[in-house]
């Protein structure tokens, strides 16, 4: 049976400091116009002016699960159409992103209730690792899933 993995955004795969200092990275996050538009013409310029850095080992992780046919679950804050364009930036080819899931939190409620990640991980089997950089996100991300059935997810902040 094949794995689900489920992935966070900023913070677990990706950064707004190229060394992925949190502190520096959440400053930058904060100057940041989070339009779409701007996101995408940002990433579309060559010098990266959105300042977006690929945490070490995170786009390899899913390029390995993607490999290995596992269920990769996107669950972020932001817009899927957001999620897509940023992962697609470090992914470099956009048909990986038909192996992948996507899922606003933000239309659930949020990722700090257990309900928003049970609406959202419900309909997932063989749920065996879960990548969330907020410990109060992972606690109710951990008690979902847990109840959803699944005794053997590995949860971690990090990559």
């Amino acid at each position: 049976m094949n794995k689900t993995i489920v992935f966070d955004m900023y913070g677990i795969i990706y950064s707004h400091d190229k060394n992925n200092d949190i502190k520096n990275s959440k400053n930058e996050f904060d100057e940041i116009n989070l339009d779409f538009n701007s996101i995408k013409e940002a990433l579309n310029h060559q010098n990266n002016k959105l300042n977006i850095f690929s945490i070490d080992g995170a786009i390899e992780k899913i390029l390995y699960h993607i490999k290995n046919q596992d269920k990769i679950v996107i669950v972020s804050t932001s817009s899927i159409q957001t999620q897509k364009l940023i992962l697609n930036f470090f992914l470099k080819n956009e048909k990986l992103l038909d192996n992948i899931d996507f899922h606003s939190s933000s239309q659930f409620g949020s990722k700090s209730d257990a309900e928003t990640w049970h609406q959202i991980l419900k309909n997932y089997e063989n749920i065996s690792e879960l990548y969330e950089d907020t410990k109060e996100y992972l606690d109710a991300a951990k008690y979902a899933v847990i109840k959803l059935g699944n005794k053997f997810c590995q949860f971690s902040n990090k990559i």
